[in-house]
Order: C-alpha cells, then sequence, then structure tokens
C-alpha cells in the first residue's frame, strides 16, 4: 500500500469509518476527522472501551498494512465507509 506524503495544507474530510475489533468479533461505527493521527485513533478506541494502554498494545490494520502512529488517516487513502481492523496484544 502507497502512502502519502505528510501535506503542509490538508482539505479535512470527515469519515464515517467502522472499526472492527478483531479479538472481540466486534464492530464500531466512529466519526473522524482525516486529518487525526493514527495514535490518537488508538487513544479514541481504548479510552471507550476501557482499554488501557500500558497493559494492552493496539494495532490499526487496513488493506493489509498496519497503521503507524505517527502517520495521519489521509495519509492511507482511507476513504467513508472503510474498516479498520484492530488488533490487540496483551503485555505481560
Amino acid at each position: 500500500m502507497e502512502i502519502k506524503e505528510k501535506e503542509e495544507e490538508h482539505n479535512n474530510k470527515n469519515l464515517k469509518l467502522v472499526i472492527h475489533d478483531v479479538y472481540e468479533n466486534k464492530r464500531v461505527d466512529i466519526e473522524l476527522n482525516d486529518d487525526i493521527k493514527i495514535y490518537d485513533i488508538k487513544k479514541k478506541f481504548a479510552d471507550e472501551n476501557s482499554i488501557d494502554l500500558i497493559d494492552v498494545k493496539l494495532s490499526l490494520l487496513f488493506g493489509g498494512t498496519e497503521l503507524q502512529d505517527e502517520n495521519f488517516l489521509y495519509q492511507y487513502n482511507i476513504k467513508d465507509g472503510y474498516i479498520i481492523q484492530v488488533l490487540k496484544i496483551i503485555i505481560c
């Protein structure tokens, strides 16, 4: 998957996405602006699902690619209605 370069100025778009929690086989509808960083999506998901990011590592996947924390959502060319998978890894 090709990742776009970060843009100085980006025309923000509001997106309705589906987050598919693979561990619990649960789908959650979420509305986001596409200029959000991937880490902030993980944080939002964790907060809404009472997940402690110290004990659990979250990985977001789209199109066979793990989304990197420092990148913005728009860099992955994710569009309205797309599904992002979330994997939870328990840290021992």
